[in-house]
């Protein structure tokens, strides 16, 4: 055996390549624990492939935007006289076109909730008559 030297320091000895061993010329009890071993690195492969496939499908889901499942109105209570005005509009044109009993709506005015949307529409307007009384104008509110 040759002696190497790395740095300064003297190594002894060598390095044997062992020839690789065929599957069929391994003992039983190495066989099972290499189909083991083969079967717990498919099975974590598969659940790599699986978990990256959901990532891929959540990220094209994503990018086409997600199911919605109810409308929100902003709170009464908040609304200025013009978001107020938008409101009714917008919420009267649901109803009348259909769409109001398509999807349910959270709405609320201060604590109260409602999912109704001529219920909403009715708190619209009686803040709006609020606001009116009030006497406060556009310029007011901003």
């Amino acid at each position: 055996m040759t002696g190497i030297t790395v740095n300064g320091t003297g190594y002894l000895g060598g390095y044997t390549r062992v020839q690789p061993k065929r599957f069929e010329d391994l003992s039983p009890e190495k066989q099972a624990r290499v189909l083991s071993y083969r079967a717990e690195q498919a099975a974590k492969i598969s659940a790599y492939l699986q978990k990256s496939a959901a990532i891929e499908r959540q990220a094209a889901a994503d990018a086409r935007g997600h199911e919605v499942w109810n409308r929100r109105a902003p709170n009464v209570s908040t609304l200025t006289r013009e978001q107020a005005l938008d409101q009714i509009d917008f919420m009267s044109e649901l109803i009348q076109s259909g769409e109001a009993d398509k999807l349910p709506l959270v709405a609320a005015r201060g604590t109260q909730t409602t999912s109704n949307y001529r219920q909403y529409v009715s708190w619209v307007q009686q803040h709006l008559k609020e606001l009116e009384g009030a006497g406060q104008s556009t310029l007011a509110q901003a």
